[in-house]
């Protein structure tokens, strides 16, 4: 790679022709190297300020990155929930224990806490309903948070409502309406339960298209296991 970037950027010169000399833009401008993934150039000296665009760039634009932990985002953890696009809500977190999880084998959830602005936050399932049932706080107790792998919603309001087929993963919003949280992945035989957030597309103002469902996901969150405390 190096040996490349000589013979496009240095004319083949070794001696003279320092190569931290030169921006990614410059570089990226001659045609053979502008084709080849940023894997495969030495980027270790750059900021990321000195990609032209980069901080621009929206998530949804790079590839694969609905498989991205939110840990693994630079400089994410660092921002403020006051920085988000919308506040975040805290006012009315609760919290409860992960009692049981239960596999798709699980046939009907009728406790449920878990659905859509639309539909409501007790919306029961049957036919398959992987979900958690809560414990350790006596207003939830026996209450069932079901998977967004198991269950579909109605989700989004006005002309943008029709986005995403019109539904949504069920979940919850304990962090206000920025974005939802949904259980995902249940492993019943090792009680682990996998989280992710969706987001929702929304165009208020002088004209008025609504909100889409909240369908665009799924991002990883937080791991949890039986007997650890979740927010709801």
């Amino acid at each position: 790679m190096r040996d490349l970037i000589k013979d496009t950027q240095c004319g083949g010169q070794s001696q003279g022709c320092n190569l931290l000399n030169y921006s990614v833009k410059k570089i990226t401008k001659d045609s053979q190297l502008a084709s080849l993934p940023l894997n495969q150039l030495s980027l270790e000296q750059y900021k990321f300020s000195d990609i032209p665009g980069l901080s621009n760039t929206e998530l949804k634009e790079f590839n694969q990155w609905q498989q991205v932990y939110l840990s693994e985002i630079p400089g994410l953890n660092q921002v403020s929930f006051a920085d988000f696009p919308n506040s975040l809500s805290t006012d009315s977190i609760e919290f409860a224990q992960i009692d049981i999880t239960f596999s798709e084998a699980e046939y009907e959830s009728l406790k449920s806490i878990s659905g859509s602005y639309q539909e409501g936050f007790n919306k029961s399932c049957t036919g398959g309903c992987s979900h958690i049932e809560l414990g350790g706080n006596p207003l939830i107790l026996g209450k069932q948070w079901i998977s967004g792998n198991s269950q579909k919603v109605q989700g989004g309001y006005g002309i943008l409502s029709s986005l995403f087929g019109g539904v949504e993963p069920t979940g919850r919003h304990p962090f206000g309406d920025v974005f939802k949280v949904v259980i995902g992945d249940i492993d019943e035989t090792t009680g682990t339960v996998e989280t992710d957030l969706y987001f929702r597309v929304c165009q208020k103002g002088w004209i008025d298209l609504g909100c889409s469902p909240y369908g665009i996901g799924p991002i990883p969150f937080m791991t949890f296991k039986e007997n650890n405390w979740i927010f709801f």
